[in-house]
């Protein structure tokens, strides 16, 4: 699994948790922190900060994924499930 797999885990998990589809790269780092993962926090937050992972995200990447659209300063919600 790589980095980009495990954050779709978390998110997919958060927002079934909270009943709505948005969520925060906080939020994403917690949780993957409470379930023992070995990714750094910057590069959890990079990926989805960025246009690694945000269709709406400056793409300074040479492979990206529209997976999160940013619907609000430090708000995303996930694009297709």
């Amino acid at each position: 699994m790589t980095c980009r797999d495990d954050i779709l885990d978390a998110v997919r998990t958060l927002i079934r948790q909270k009943g709505v589809n948005e969520f925060t790269a906080h939020e994403v780092v917690e949780y993957m922190r409470a379930h023992g993962t070995n990714y750094k926090e910057n590069t959890i937050r990079t990926h989805i900060t960025t246009g690694l992972m945000t269709i709406n995200a400056a793409k300074h990447h040479s492979k990206t994924h529209d997976d999160f659209e940013r619907t609000a300063d430090g708000v995303y919600r996930l694009i297709g499930g």
